[in-house]
């Protein structure tokens, strides 16, 4: 293995357990505050949101080269978690998984992630705490119910969503900037 692609390799495994990890405690946040909420949908859409921001955030701060790699494990890692969890439905005793439903999740994820990475195109402006906090919003009108007496933006600032986010986004970098240098 080339010094490029273990460098790559590692920077896409600390990032793909980042973002599971902060995928987790978004997803639990919003069980606990909004129990209501449909919990495939909240799961899906906030691994393609936190998935699509982990990935900016490396193309942003690695070397281009090492970068790429990492980001593409990241772009990649909704369709990777599917797949590990329809193989764990396979395996169990009375399967029940086909292939259909595999194709209807994957073409899920991919209307999510090209959603999120359409927003990130331009990058996170005028800056990233504003740009990212615009993007949060966004994601929260997502996957609420109608009708909430909250808007988008208040549940975002409950849940603390961009701090998570912000803190996410700082340890990826750094360890980016830091494995790329």
């Amino acid at each position: 293995m080339t010094d490029t692609a273990q460098r790559s390799a590692q920077i896409g495994t600390f990032s793909s357990l980042g973002a599971l990890t902060v995928t987790q405690e978004l997803s639990g946040r919003i069980r606990q505050f909004y129990p209501d909420f449909d919990e495939e949908l909240v799961a899906e859409e906030t691994l393609c949101f936190v998935a699509s921001v982990s990935a900016f955030s490396i193309r942003s701060s690695a070397d281009n080269a090492i970068g790429t790699g990492a980001a593409s494990a990241l772009d990649d890692l909704p369709y990777t978690y599917r797949d590990y969890v329809l193989g764990q439905l396979i395996l169990a005793d009375s399967s029940s998984v086909s292939d259909g439903l595999s194709g209807e999740i994957g073409s899920r994820l991919g209307r999510k992630l090209n959603f999120y990475h359409s927003q990130l195109s331009a990058g996170l402006r005028p800056n990233v705490e504003t740009g990212l906090s615009s993007l949060a919003v966004l994601w929260m009108g997502r996957i609420s119910q109608p009708g909430r007496p909250e808007s988008p933006d208040e549940r975002v600032k409950q849940l603390e969503v961009v701090d998570i986010l912000l803190r996410h986004m700082t340890l990826l970098t750094s360890f980016a900037s830091h494995a790329s240098a």
